[in-house]
């Protein structure tokens, strides 16, 4: 009756009707038993992205995009296609041959003839939690910073999502213990609970990254203007015994009231803005380049890391103007947009194709 119900309630959605959270509920739901030329065993696939493998836990890695579920291992991977099938997921294993995912709780056969999917009645603690995450998740915006990128994102309650610079539409969901973010092309996620302070989450390759909710400046007090003070009028004193006493009241001048503090400068000078490019390692990112960079006061450019292995050990220099800074590379120019900010600012690859470029770490870590 167990793998009945089971089976009831996680019957997946086909083709382009599943969808990335659905796959990801369903992948995380049980066991799975692989079979294939050069694969057998079982695995187990946890919500935090680890793999348990034939019981050995956290022997590998799983990441999920818009077309597969990729399975790392320390020296290969196996891949899944979606949708994902309870009873049967075909799939690719390290040398490239076929093999074929099932969920171990039910067979396929009960599968067949398993009755209507059942939705369980929800849990009023569970659906009260899911309403205070997205309540706090629609409030305000959320900065991401991931390995060589950064950008704004706001969520609205309809489950949709836009990210800011470079501007980019997405829709989001509540699954488990995650929320998934999924955009045309790749599925990123947040793990509960959210934390405004910092919420920890994976991008589309695995990899770490981590979200903070913007709080806004209070706005600034508006001062009210002191009323106009009249002037004071000062009796003189009493005349001499038997002199007039009509003589007019002396007028003094009313107090000036103190001077409001000026704003502090803003530093927006050419060499406030080199200050800042040269205390850094700036990490700058777009769909053609993924690369931490130094600029060095003699106008030189040290490539600290590049995803491309080639262009580690390219030599570049860098100029600054009014508009902008451009890194002069033997093959192409890269622009990044004045002002500089160091939890992200703009710019354009050599293609012309829109970056991302935030701050890494200061030089001397």
């Amino acid at each position: 009756m167990a793998a009945a119900a089971l089976v009831a309630t996680f019957t997946p959605a086909k083709g382009a009707d599943q969808t990335p959270a659905q796959a990801i509920s369903i992948l995380t739901s049980g066991p799975w038993r692989f079979s294939g030329k050069n694969v057998e065993g079982s695995m187990v696939f946890n919500a935090n992205g680890s793999v348990d493998v034939g019981g050995q836990a956290g022997a590998a890695k799983w990441r999920i995009d818009a077309f597969h579920v990729t399975i790392i291992f320390a020296d290969h991977e196996e891949q899944l296609s979606l949708p994902i099938d309870i009873n049967g997921t075909q799939g690719k294993d390290g040398k490239g041959v076929d093999m074929v995912a099932t969920l171990a709780y039910a067979a396929p056969h009960e599968a067949a003839s398993a009755p209507p999917p059942i939705v369980p009645a929800a849990q009023p603690a569970a659906a009260s939690a899911q309403d205070a995450t997205a309540k706090l998740l629609t409030t305000g915006k959320w900065q991401f910073v991931g390995a060589g990128w950064a950008n704004i994102r706001v969520f609205s309650p309809d489950g949709t999502m836009v990210v800011e610079r470079p501007k980019k539409t997405a829709t989001w969901a509540i699954s488990g213990d995650k929320i998934v973010m999924t955009f045309p092309d790749h599925v990123d996620t947040l793990t509960l609970p959210l934390d405004p302070k910092g919420t920890n989450g994976t991008d589309s390759h695995g990899r770490a990254d981590t979200a903070t909710q913007i709080v806004d400046a209070p706005a600034a007090a508006v001062s009210t203007p002191a009323p106009a003070v009249a002037p004071i009028a000062v009796a003189p004193a009493p005349p001499p015994f038997g002199a007039s006493s009509l003589a007019p009241a002396t007028l003094l001048p009313a107090p000036r009231p103190a001077a409001a503090p000026s704003p502090a400068p803003v530093a927006s000078s050419s060499a406030d803005q080199t200050k800042i490019l040269e205390a850094y390692i700036w990490a700058l990112k777009s769909q053609n380049v993924n690369e931490e960079l130094q600029f060095l006061p003699n106008g030189s450019v040290s490539v600290i890391w590049n995803v491309d292995y080639k262009l580690r050990s390219q030599q570049a220099t860098w100029r600054m103007d009014h508009f902008g800074v451009t890194i002069s590379f033997p093959d192409r120019e890269e622009k990044i947009s004045l002002p500089l900010d160091p939890t992200g600012c703009t710019g354009k690859d050599g293609k012309g194709a829109d970056m991302v470029v935030v701050r890494k770490r200061n030089v001397m870590q």
